[in-house]
């Protein structure tokens, strides 16, 4: 198990479930708040709540899941399937991630794949979004972590 699995498990099971056929969500997005797809979030977004690839932003205050960092095109071509998906994307974003972190514990890399039938439907939907997510221990982020 990478590091990236054992830091961020439960948050990153979350983050890729629309990518199997478990489906997840990291809180619920019934609190009223307006959801925005992830194609919409700028660098420094604070996420209180993601599924399915829509997210609902929030203060960087209060407490929130996951802070959007950068995003990722994967390379043209079929569905490459969930595990390379996330290699490739891991590849890419990991580095990106640590190297915005305010602290080095602040956060962890993490992950938002594209959508397996949002691929499939149209391969040109097929970016991942790199985020800073909460680390072991940690049950929500409270503060920025990226720089």
């Amino acid at each position: 198990m990478s590091a990236f699995t054992r830091g961020a498990a439960l948050v990153a099971v979350a983050l890729i479930a629309g990518c199997s056929t478990a489906r997840a969500s990291l809180t619920s997005l019934d609190d009223g708040r307006p959801r925005v797809d992830a194609n919409y979030l700028v660098p420094g977004d604070c996420l209180v709540a993601i599924d399915d690839l829509m997210a609902a932003r929030g203060s960087c205050a209060e407490p929130h899941v996951a802070e959007f960092v950068t995003s990722y095109i994967l390379p043209e071509g079929p569905w490459p399937g969930e595990e390379r998906a996330r290699a490739l994307s891991e590849d890419w974003c990991v580095p990106r991630v640590k190297a915005r972190l305010v602290e080095p514990d602040a956060a962890v890399p993490g992950v938002l794949l594209p959508l397996e039938r949002e691929w499939r439907q149209n391969p040109r939907y097929r970016t991942a979004y790199c985020v800073a997510v909460t680390g072991p221990g940690q049950a929500t982020l409270t503060s920025k972590v990226i720089k």
